[in-house]
């Protein structure tokens, strides 16, 4: 478990870093690949794909999934397995990193603008890619065993 406190750390940390300099550099949209990619400072107020609720039914409902998480990792994967703790990390790291945006900012502070979706930040690239990986190698695993 210490690994995964590690590893959540280290993401949560990376994933505040890049909203702070967001919020100090990035006043205005900054074209990587024109009509592609862009560097876009916007405030999230709702949850995901901006759907809307109330401030704290967002935060209550981000600590449940955190509990969630924390014990669903700990029933369903094999956390001797160092991959394994990384998936974890990364999902509770970034879902930490916009908890910590809900509670100090009010708002989810999101900046990578990729054509048409939504505007996102790290913390919703480490949520997606550990949720991936474990459906992934837990999957693959599952369909050895029948």
């Amino acid at each position: 478990m210490r690994r995964i406190a590690l590893l959540t750390t280290a993401f949560l940390l990376l994933d505040q870093l890049t909203k702070i300099l967001v919020g100090l550099y990035l006043h205005a949209p900054f074209a990587i690949i024109p009509d592609f990619f862009h560097l876009t400072y916007t405030q999230n107020t709702g949850i995901a794909f901006s759907i809307d609720l109330p401030r704290m039914v967002i935060i209550f409902l981000n600590l449940i999934l955190i509990g969630l998480i924390i014990y669903g990792g700990k029933k369903e994967l094999n956390l001797k397995l160092n991959s394994s703790k990384v998936f974890v990390a990364l999902i509770l790291g970034g879902a930490l990193g916009n908890l910590v945006d809900r509670i100090f900012h009010g708002f989810v502070i999101d900046f990578i603008s990729i054509w048409i979706y939504p505007v996102f930040n790290l913390a919703d690239i480490f949520i997606t890619l550990g949720v991936l990986l474990i459906i992934l190698k837990y999957g693959k695993i599952k369909a050895l065993k029948k």
